[in-house]
């Protein structure tokens, strides 16, 4: 008895040992942010990316990738002798289906390193500066000549979410020059009105469309006020202290264009 206990409590120590190394990094890692620093490194993960695209379920049975994507209309229907059509029925994919799980598989792993390559090339980052910088010198030239500008924050594209479109007023705030309370009327008038419903919402008047938030504190003081609401009141349904999920990875990267 004695034995068995010894031996159980050995079993359960080195079960915690190993558990306590699952979030350490091998001795021989690099950390994400300091993994492509050289041209080496950039080719490197292109031929990651490549060597992703080899993946035996993009190349076998599965799913032959190029000559799918080149006779795509023929592969988008069922019938004759077409057995790998469901890859391409959105609305009827069963996660049962192991084969198509393996391809989308395969292809998101090729979709995450291009990611990861992108995300963190200097030659993204300049493209990116010069879009950055194309966008507020047109906002600005526009602005100068009475030409409306409307705020918009494309959700969708990366690091753009759902619940961060007050930092677009902050931006025109910053980077064009505006008053707070311009960048307000902007985002809501306005922007109503370039879409053609100004007659409808964007304003609190009677006979419009009653949709508001309520902050803690007074954007006109500080537009940073936007991303903190107590009440959101939207096409007659009222959400009091809303708490979306935030990302903080997004967060961070954001946060210092604020400054």
């Amino acid at each position: 008895m004695i034995k068995k206990f010894k031996l159980y409590i050995m079993l359960v120590a080195v079960a915690l040992s190993s558990v306590s190394c699952l979030d350490k990094m091998p001795e021989d890692g690099i950390p994400f942010d300091e993994s492509l620093q050289t041209v080496s490194d950039i080719n490197l993960a292109v031929i990651g990316i490549y060597d992703a695209f080899r993946s035996k379920y993009l190349y076998s049975g599965n799913l032959t990738l190029l000559p799918d994507i080149q006779t795509d209309l023929v592969y988008g229907v069922n019938g004759n002798t077409n057995v790998y059509g469901d890859i391409w029925r959105w609305k009827e994919i069963k996660p049962t289906n192991t084969d198509i799980e393996a391809v989308y598989g395969a292809l998101y792993d090729v979709i995450n390193r291009c990611n990861f390559m992108l995300d963190r090339t200097e030659k993204d980052q300049y493209n990116g500066r010069i879009v950055f910088d194309g966008i507020v010198e047109s906002a600005k030239t526009a602005l100068a000549n009475g030409i409306p500008v409307g705020l918009g924050n494309d959700v969708g594209c990366p690091y753009i979410t759902q619940y961060d479109f007050w930092r677009e007023l902050c931006y025109f705030h910053k980077y064009c020059g505006v008053s707070n309370q311009f960048a307000l009327y902007t985002a809501t008038l306005r922007n109503a009105r370039l879409a053609g419903v100004g007659d409808v919402t964007g304003s609190l008047e009677v006979g419009k469309s009653e949709d508001l938030i309520v902050t803690r504190q007074n954007p006109l003081d500080d537009l940073r006020a936007l991303q903190h609401l107590e009440l959101v009141a939207c096409r007659g349904r009222v959400v009091k202290k809303p708490a979306p999920k935030r990302s903080q990875t997004v967060d961070k990267l954001l946060d210092p264009y604020l400054e």
